[in-house]
């Protein structure tokens, strides 16, 4: 057995998730402890961070300090960077000094690379932009208007690429962006990714890995794409189809992982 994030002193580490090559497990480090509860959560003043670790030789545990927000996310009032607002939820901490990139929580990565990219959905209580500024905490309905926009929660879901291959020690994270079409007014949790159930042979397809074994391909000339068991008459595999190992892809720059083609992450 390998220990791959010593337990650390004062603080937590949860919520584990590997990346679709194995070669790194993204978590969550509780920075600060809530108020009230004995277990990781994301309420009443937990402060959290998102970090990796490479699986390989002298695993190196490391904040994504681009997903967490370091150098850009902005401060402001009621408990974002001030201080200066008390929090029904948090009264037993003082928010001054700190801002917004210990605001991150319970990651969840897709399962399969897309565009080049392994992607981590997670939860935050940071600012989004000027429309949710209310206090951190400000999650649990008893506590305000759930009608009101301006004290609107701003625990959302948020979602950032991240780069396979990255050096132990690296920030392999991009900045993160805000999940679309999510209910403004409520407090979303933990999200996950949902792939959908794989198609079986002779149905429509576009892509290789939606399909139960494996190949997405013409059906005949000038036909359209469908489901099939049957290796490409290339006899190697496109993007998103099938493969044990890279050798069988047709591009020498694709990568084998989780048993498909896979784009090369962008440089």
């Amino acid at each position: 057995m390998t220990t791959l994030v010593p337990a650390p002193t004062n603080q937590r580490v949860g919520y584990p998730v590997f990346l679709p090559d194995n070669s790194g497990v993204l978590y969550e480090r509780e920075v600060r402890a809530s108020c009230t509860d004995t277990v990781m959560v994301t309420r009443n003043g937990a402060r959290g961070q998102i970090e990796w670790v490479n699986t390989g030789a002298s695993p190196t545990p490391t904040p994504l300090a681009n997903l967490n927000g370091a150098g850009y996310l902005p401060t402001g009032p009621d408990n974002h960077g001030s201080g200066l607002t008390s929090d029904p939820q948090a009264t037993c901490v003082t928010e001054t000094g700190l801002d917004d990139t210990t605001l991150s929580y319970e990651p969840t990565v897709l399962p399969v690379v897309a565009g080049g990219y392994a992607w981590v959905v997670f939860t935050s209580r940071r600012l989004y932009g000027n429309q949710l500024t209310a206090t951190p905490w400000l999650s649990w309905p008893p506590d305000y208007d759930t009608h009101d926009l301006s004290v609107a929660t701003v625990k959302k879901l948020w979602v950032a690429a991240i780069d396979l291959g990255a050096p132990a020690g690296t920030d392999p994270s991009h900045p993160a962006f805000y999940l679309p079409a999510q209910e403004i007014l409520a407090g979303n949790s933990r999200g996950f990714w949902v792939l959908d159930p794989c198609k079986a042979d002779g149905s429509s397809c576009e892509s290789g890995d939606q399909c139960c074994n494996g190949y997405c391909e013409p059906n005949g000339p000038m036909q359209s794409l469908t489901c099939s068991n049957t290796q490409p008459t290339s006899m190697c595999s496109g993007v998103q189809e099938k493969c044990t190992t890279s050798t069988d892809c047709c591009d020498s720059t694709n990568r084998c992982v989780a048993g498909f083609c896979a784009l090369p992450t962008p440089t």
